[in-house]
């Protein structure tokens, strides 16, 4: 089995840019920079309540970011 190494970071799969979610008066997500290389495989890992569900939210649309941008190719 050989591994996938030469992974493009100047051209990612998703990139994400001081992503900021708040809803009401509580900051959800504080200036989130992600990299996904196109090619690997990324696993986001945290405690409950740590904004994992937020961002996947972000990432295919279901949410709009307070501010911040997503890039995804």
């Amino acid at each position: 089995m050989r591994l996938k190494q030469d992974f493009d970071l100047d051209n990612p799969l998703i990139k994400i840019e001081h992503l900021q979610k708040v809803f009401g008066t509580k900051e959800v997500l504080k200036d989130v920079n992600l990299i996904f290389p196109k090619g690997s495989t990324t696993v986001i890992l945290g405690l409950s309540g740590g904004g994992k569900s937020t961002i996947i939210k972000h990432i295919v649309g279901l949410m709009k970011p307070t501010n911040g941008d997503i890039f995804v190719d």
